[in-house]
């Protein structure tokens, strides 16, 4: 995978998405290679780290990637729909945010502006006996 997605590089490339290791067939992307070969090129290095992070060694400054995510439902042993996001310094000062967190707002108070409710308690149209998608028992 490494050699297949350095080899497409070029000038005209602006940004780079990939897994570290890939999920169909388990092949490891040395993301060190790739980041360096982005940097050649001036693409910026996204990657999911989903099948990877909290299982093998990964280090942001070895790999000096732009933007990493991880579903942690995998190997960081999280639950479903939590997915932390890191962003470079570079990007961090450069890049706008689309929507801001509910606690940024002016008059937020700690959360109870805004109550966490459960779907079933909020009387969304879900059955009773719904299940949350985890498997199991939820």
């Amino acid at each position: 995978w490494t050699r297949a997605v350095i080899e497409q590089l070029s000038p005209r490339v602006a940004v780079v998405a990939l897994p570290h290791v890939h999920w169909t067939d388990g092949g490891l992307v040395d993301l060190s290679k790739v980041s360096r070969a982005c940097a050649d090129v001036r693409a910026a290095l996204v990657v999911d780290a989903t099948q990877s992070l909290g299982a093998l060694s990964f280090s942001l400054s070895d790999i000096r990637a732009d933007f990493v995510m991880a579903s942690t439902h995998k190997w960081l042993l999280g639950p479903y729909g939590c997915c932390p996001l890191y962003c470079s310094e570079e990007w961090q000062r450069r890049g706008q945010p689309l929507e801001f967190h509910e606690h940024a707002r002016a008059g937020a108070t700690s959360g109870r502006d805004i109550p966490f409710v459960l779907p079933h308690q909020a009387g969304s149209g879900f059955r009773g006996d719904a299940r949350a998608g985890f498997g199991g028992d939820a």
